[in-house]
């Protein structure tokens, strides 16, 4: 019996009954908007948490609160909020189910996600937020996964190899239950971090690990998508065209563009009949997300079809959209990484 089993083996009706209230409360509030309402209610649950002594529920709320935080752009707060947070998991880590407890871990890396996706957030406090999690991880002896995925994914967004590579050698090296190689997660995150360099790179790796890969369907489904988009890119259009319809699997549209990437969608239909294609990049066009560092190959993706078709002044507007994206992270970033990426990848024969 673990310590979260002898937890509840010492409640009584009364405290299990109001346990069930609080996880009931805490379900809801994550499945909220991140937002100051959400945060509110967070900390009301925090406190009836604390009145429980449940250490999973009271971590829960501060790990949710803190990613609603940086969600919005509050990244000071965010930052104030990090330390005292991550020492409550370090503090009542031995009284959580290990598997959540991995699963918080990894879900440090979310307000890193958050502050990429705004190129108004300076690279400085993208380094700091790092540098932060670096301190905590060594602090608390927890964590060195995340901390290494989480410098190898950054390092992919600004462009630079070598450290992205070595970041990511350094995480795969850890051998982490929760970042297993043959997880759907794990091989998404691989293949982000390579093809931000090289298309025939994680095509090759995907390749190999997605026959053996495990996780939810729609998970395997992303994966199954991403090496679509990526077969194209290289050149392989017909192959690229029968994985997309494989991976689909005659799912409705609508829901496989909220899940999956734009950019690998659009891609994978270049082997694609006329009618086929179009009807793809419809919905994925209406289905994209601009608020994320993704758009840029998503737009570039949408308007190198466009493009391609014919229809140049709506491929112009596309593209214009994605280089003025490409250069907004780039000035951030201190690079010209996305820039580069779109004439070399999406742009060349368009």
């Amino acid at each position: 019996m673990n310590e979260f089993d002898e937890y509840l083996a010492r409640l009584s009706e009364d405290e299990v009954a109001e346990l069930e209230r609080v996880n009931d409360n805490y379900l809801a509030a994550a499945a909220m908007e991140p937002g100051p309402e959400q945060e509110r209610i967070l900390d009301a649950l925090y406190a009836d948490a604390a009145r429980l002594d449940s250490a999973l529920h009271m971590v829960s709320a501060r790990m949710f609160q803190l990613f609603s935080v940086f969600e919005r752009g509050a990244h000071a707060e965010g930052f104030r909020l990090f330390v005292p947070t991550m020492e409550l998991l370090k503090q009542r880590r031995h009284e959580i189910p290990e598997n959540t407890a991995e699963a918080m871990s990894a879900m440090v890396v979310q307000p890193l996600s958050a502050m990429l996706d705004d190129p108004g957030v300076p690279r400085a406090t993208v380094e700091g937020f790092l540098n932060q999690l670096d301190h905590e991880t060594r602090r608390s002896g927890h964590g060195a996964p995340e901390l290494a995925v989480a410098r190898a994914y950054w390092h992919a967004h600004t462009g630079e190899r070598d450290a992205a590579e070595d970041w990511m050698d350094r995480w795969l090296a850890e051998g982490s239950d929760w970042w297993a190689p043959d997880k759907a997660m794990t091989i998404g995150l691989m293949s982000a971090i390579t093809g931000a360099f090289d298309a025939a790179e994680a095509l090759r790796e995907l390749d190999v690990r997605v026959p053996g890969m495990v996780g939810a369907p729609h998970r395997i489904m992303t994966i199954e998508v991403d090496r679509a988009g990526y077969l194209a890119v290289c050149g392989k259009t017909d192959d690229a065209w029968k994985a997309l319809t494989a991976a689909i699997d005659g799912q409705e549209l609508d829901a496989v563009a909220r899940r999956c990437a734009v950019w690998a969608m659009v891609r994978a239909t270049d082997g694609a009949p006329i009618p086929s294609a179009r009807e793809i990049v419809d919905v994925a066009e209406e289905n994209l997300d601009l608020t994320t560092l993704d758009a840029i190959e998503d737009l570039a993706a949408v308007a190198r079809f466009h493009l391609l078709r014919g229809d140049g002044a709506h491929g112009e507007r596309r593209r214009a959209e994605a280089r003025e994206r490409a250069r907004a992270y780039d000035a951030r970033n201190g690079t010209g990484h996305h820039s580069a990426l779109l004439e070399r990848r999406w742009f060349a024969d368009a």
